[in-house]
């Protein structure tokens, strides 16, 4: 029976880090890649009730937002896409056709040429992962770049035993037009060739040549070699199988434990390492229960390579390529020479595997390409039951190991035969999603998926660097290596490569900006040393000629190396190496005038940290090495003055040329306010610069801002201090004058703030204002009071009268230091009290009661009598009185504003008038005057008195003032006899006296 399998598919994203060999680094980064649709069981035969039911997706990966083109090139099949920054996009399937020979068919259906690869290329560097998945299938493989192709490669895969319309395969696939790949098969082919016989297949760029077996095709040889063009060009090679089972368990029936698609895009040899440390992997039946793995070795020189496992010589090559082993533990891997490590997944509960899991095949990092950060991303298909990440790290990297951020891990053990290394077990969630590793050491691992008769794994990533050959750099002046080089810095050029050379090319006239830009050969090269890197033994060939880049960038130099070690075309290899180039260091430097007859200062401005001045050109055939020279002109004209600098930790050097005119000298000048006043901050400049012809300005203000008046305003939003700086040019020819506006000469006149005396106002109140401004002692405040009646003051708290009701705005204005006043308003509400008439005045009898009518304007005032003697109430509008004596009233009225009026009445008891009928106005001192007793209390009263003819001889008014002496109006004495008068008190109901008087003369 058939047990189903799926994938969860890791998509990497491989960050660049230091490489060991700093000349290169590449990983699976890039923007071109080429990938098969590598022939799978589905569509082998249209017999099967699955035929074509098989998917392929690309898993597209950036770090900064891409915009790739997936196609199939010959055919009308492009989709494009975009990849947000730090994101993962799945592409739509790759068309498969629902006829073989259908014009966008991208299968690889059988062994032979073909023109129908996918292709994708981005605008920026991103990660590219292939998928295909069916009902019973699956596999994947992290694409590499164009970048990294390489010229030798050997298929890796996994022994081949299921149906018989499934293949081992192996197909390589071409960049460039001419390539020459020869193949020599491991095994007889489907299509007749023969075991260990070489045949050659030209390609074009696109094209791709793909070999199939019913046998396993591992340890076949593709290489490329010299073309018609003379040139070997790089390819990329993929393994894999339309399906198979890896020590599958007979279940009984004809049935199997387990069977699987594989594909894996080959490393190339130049990619290969000395050094590897396994770790199997995890069983479901617990975190330490460590599975039985399959471990295959690949060699590269089989004379000349011995591996070792955890020290002891691994024997018994099969295929002629590779050694096999089976083991459950953490293993150690060394060679003396390249080699490649396989980890292989068995069927499930095959050759004593445990727990959960099907057959998979991964392609292991060596220590020298190890990385030290990887994000990947995960997404489940069909029945995986448990994610893990095996990790092996050394032991100081552990304290900054992180799995999604975090130091949280499900199993940590010793590597069991390399001291000083650990290896970390995390079991990662199922939901589909993105995890990062990152540490500060380098490290290398796997990730794997185990379910029910289900697996996957794959390698997390790695570097993927020529290990064959690498540049080092050495400025002309230094005896030290660097791993760059700077912009207009002599260079020498050194290479180190594993191969003792029998001729060397450097191609740089494939390296734009280098001077010289011809290709160097070297025949028969004598090392000038050798040195063992990384168990590797490196020959140094160094180069005599220097070299200059003029522009920064990196640059790839091709080298071709010839050896009769390599065993391709022409026993020649090109490697090529990344020289990076940096911006060399650089200086600014100013000139205070450019004319005569004046000296000109030369000042550097650093722009580079470590730096420094090597001399100066001035353009007139005079230099000097001053730091700040001077430099006096005899002419005037144009002269180019350059600044040479170098910078001493590594040599590297600059320089820095500008124009200076030389021309007759305008003098800069300018006056600074003696003021400025704030908020407002104007501030007005006033130009005395001396200069002839047409005269340009350019101010700086010191706050970031400038102008080109010749009296300029400017607004300062804030005090401070401020350098000024007038240009003045004339001609061509500028100077320049400099002046601080320091902050002590603004004023911020202050916020007016004032208060009023609390309480509501009525007219008449006195109102008192406070001034609350804060005072600088330095600057006293000018104040101007506007008090809204006509009425100003100057000092701190001025009071004053309301004489009418009503709003009233009360303006505080001040200044300070002579700048323009601010001014503040509130306003006075005053209110007026309402109208009173506390009535006319009464007369009354003793005992006798009265009304007292007064009236008020406001019907809601508070009223109050006083006193309250002898009054029926003193809070009513017209109370009752019964005085006993004569009083006067006060009547007070307080509206709800608080405002008062007043008003009185006199209530007057009525007194007995005794008139005497007789009196003797003779000067005798006795009865001279007429005094009417009771009298002096009637102020109203009148008295009219008639002769015996009824003329009225004299009139008395206002009450009885003064006594009567006998005297007509005019004063003349009035004969003596009887004399008639009519008497009226002057208030209500007092009626009228008569009677008749006679003087005695």
């Amino acid at each position: 029976m058939l047990i189903r399998k799926s994938v969860v598919l890791t998509i990497m994203i491989v960050v660049l880090v230091s490489a060991q060999l700093y000349a290169q680094n590449f990983t699976n980064r890039g923007k071109e890649f080429w990938v098969g649709y590598g022939h799978n069981w589905y569509f082998a035969s249209r017999s099967i009730s699955n035929y074509n039911t098989q998917e392929m997706v690309l898993y597209l990966s950036a770090e900064q937002e891409a915009h790739v083109q997936v196609s199939v090139p010959g055919t009308n099949w492009i989709k494009d896409y975009v990849v947000p920054a730090n994101t993962a996009i799945s592409t739509a399937p790759m068309p498969k056709g629902a006829a073989i020979d259908a014009g966008a068919d991208a299968r690889l259906t059988d062994e032979g040429l073909f023109r129908k690869n996918i292709h994708i290329t981005s605008d920026v560097p991103v990660s590219v992962f292939a998928h295909v998945y069916g009902n019973t299938s699956s596999g994947a493989t992290m694409l590499l770049p164009v970048d990294v192709y390489g010229y030798t490669y050997y298929a890796a895969g996994a022994v081949q035993d299921y149906d018989a319309t499934c293949y081992s395969w192996v197909y390589v696939v071409a960049n460039e037009n001419n390539t020459l790949v020869r193949i020599t098969p491991s095994r007889i082919t489907k299509g007749g060739r023969q075991r260990n016989v070489a045949f050659d297949i030209t390609l074009n760029k696109g094209e791709c040549y793909n070999l199939m077996s019913d046998q396993d095709l591992s340890g076949s040889k593709i290489q490329s070699v010299a073309g018609r063009d003379g040139i070997c060009h790089p390819v990329g090679v993929f393994t894999g199988s339309s399906r198979t089972s890896i020590c599958a368990l007979d279940l009984g029936g004809g049935g199997r434990s387990g069977g699987d698609f594989l594909m894996q895009q080959g490393f190339p040899t130049s990619a290969w390492g000395k050094n590897f440390l396994t770790a199997v992997t995890n069983s479901t039946d617990g975190f330490t229960a460590p599975n039985m793995n399959r471990f295959r070795v690949y060699l590269k020189d089989l004379a000349n390579t011995t591996v070792y496992r955890n020290g002891a010589p691994l024997t018994g090559i099969q295929n002629g390529r590779y050694y096999e082993f089976m083991s459950a533990t953490a293993d150690k891997i060394t060679a003396t020479g390249p080699v490649m490590v396989c980890q292989i997944l068995h069927s499930g509960l095959g050759c004593n595997a445990t727990g959960d899991g099907d057959p998979e095949l991964l392609y292991l990092t060596p220590l020298e390409q190890a990385i030290k950060q990887v994000n990947f991303y995960s997404t489940g298909k069909e029945t995986i039951l448990h994610n893990y990440i095996t990790i092996v790290v050394p032991d100081e990297g552990m304290s900054s190991l992180k799995i999604d951020g975090q130091q949280v891990f499900d199993h940590t053990y010793a590597h069991t035969n390399q001291p000083g290394y650990k290896v970390v077990v995390k079991e990662l969630p199922l939901t589909a999603m993105q995890h990062r590793v990152e540490c500060d050491t380098t490290f290398t691992g796997i990730t794997y998926g185990l379910g029910q008769a289900e697996s996957y794994g794959y390698n997390i990533g790695c570097n993927v660097n020529n290990l064959a050959a690498f540049a080092e750099i050495k400025p002309e002046d230094k005896d030290v290596t660097f791993s760059y080089v700077c912009t207009k810095t002599p260079f020498l050029l050194s290479v180190k490569t594993i191969y003792e050379a029998s001729a060397i090319t450097m191609h740089f006239s494939r390296v734009s900006g280098i001077t010289p830009a011809q290709d160097v050969t070297i025949n028969n090269p004598v090392p000038v040393a050798t040195s063992v890197i990384n168990g590797r033994t490196y020959y140094t060939y160094d180069l005599k000629e220097k070299y200059l880049f003029t522009t920064a960038g990196d640059r790839d130099l091709p080298i071709s190396i010839t050896a009769p070690s390599i065993d391709n075309c022409s026993n020649s290899e090109i490697v090529t190496v990344k020289i990076p180039v940096q911006q060399g260091p650089s200086f600014d430097f100013t000139f205070n005038a450019g004319c005569l007859p004046e000296k000109v200062l030369f000042t550097p401005i650093p722009m580079s940290t470590g730096a420094k001045p090597a001399g100066w050109e001035f353009g007139d055939g005079t230099t000097s090495t001053e730091e700040k020279p001077e430099k006096k002109y005899t002419s005037d004209g144009k002269y180019d003055v350059t600044l040479r600098i170098v910078r001493e930790s590594d040599g590297c050097r600059g320089d820095t040329t500008k124009q200076i005119i030389i021309k007759p000298l305008p003098l800069a000048g300018f006056e600074l306010p003696q003021t400025v006043c704030m908020p407002e901050g104007k501030t007005s400049f006033k130009n005395t610069t001396v200069a002839g012809g047409t005269v340009t300005y350019q101010w700086r203000f010191g706050d970031g801002t400038g102008a080109t008046d010749k009296d300029p305003i400017h607004h300062y939003a804030a005090p401070g201090n401020y350098t000024i700086k007038l240009t003045a040019e004339a001609e061509g020819c500028k100077d320049s004058a400099t002046m601080t506006l320091a902050k002590e000469v603004f004023v911020t006149t202050p916020e007016p703030a004032f208060s009023i005396a609390a309480g509501k106002f009525c007219i008449d109140d006195l109102v008192t204002f406070t001034d609350k401004t804060a005072e600088d002692p330095a600057r006293p405040l000018s104040r101007n009071w506007d008090l809204g009646n006509g009425k100003t003051a100057a000092e701190q708290a001025p009071s004053t009268y309301y004489t009418r009701g009503g709003t009233y705005p009360v303006t505080l204005n001040i200044s300070a230091g002579g700048c323009t006043p601010r001014a503040i308003t509130h306003n006075v509400q005053v209110n007026e009290p309402p109208k009173t008439d506390a009535g006319a005045d009464l007369l009354v009898s003793p005992g006798e009661q009265a009304y007292i009518r007064a009236t008020v304007s406001d019907a809601g005032a508070e009223l109050l009598w006083s006193p309250s003697l002898y009054l029926s109430a003193s809070n009513v509008l017209s109370p009752i009185v019964t005085p006993a004596t004569d009083q006067k009233y006060y009547l007070k009225a307080t509206n709800k504003d608080g405002c008062s009026s007043y008003d009185s009445v006199v209530v007057k008891v009525y007194s007995e008038i005794k008139v005497p009928n007789i009196f003797t106005p003779n000067g005798d001192g006795i009865h001279d005057a007429w005094e009417i007793k009771g009298l002096q209390n009637y102020s109203n009263a009148t008295i009219d008195i008639f002769n015996r003819w009824g003329q009225c001889v004299h009139r008395i008014t206002g009450g009885y003032r003064n006594a009567w002496y006998g005297t007509d109006a005019q004063g003349a004495l009035l004969p003596a006899g009887i004399y008639y008068y009519i008497l009226q008190p002057g208030v209500s109901g007092a009626g009228k006296i008569t009677g008749s008087v006679t003087i005695v003369r």
